[in-house]
């Protein structure tokens, strides 16, 4: 395992959503374009599960599908974890760059998944 969160300012809950990403060279420039699934979600950061193996401090930028809103960020990767028996990955983001508006709506998405 690569990277950890182990001083997390935001709570997270298990929360399954799809997630649209893009990953950017240092230059800015879009290299990489998929789907994923959160497994875990805060205002934050996600725990992304994808068939992508990203390196430490790669950049995406982030759409997550939360009921009936899209919220986009633009977000860093701190850990990457293979998963047992499958080709896919857990990454673990934080964002680095988020609108306050959709902070809002991710902390609505998790007050109402709570209840």
């Amino acid at each position: 395992m690569e990277g950890t969160f182990q001083d997390r300012q935001h709570p997270r809950i298990a929360s399954l959503n799809l997630v649209c990403f893009t990953r950017y060279d240092e230059k800015g420039f879009p290299v990489y374009e998929n789907i994923g699934r959160t497994k875990d979600l805060s205002a934050g950061g996600i725990l992304l599960e994808c068939n992508q193996n990203f390196p430490i401090c790669a950049q995406l930028e982030i759409v997550v599908a939360a009921h009936e809103q899209l919220v986009t960020a633009m977000g860093e990767v701190k850990r990457v974890e293979a998963i047992p028996g499958s080709k896919k990955f857990d990454v673990g983001i934080k964002f680095i760059k988020i609108s306050e508006r959709n902070r809002e709506s991710i902390n609505k998405f998790l007050e109402r998944e709570i209840i």
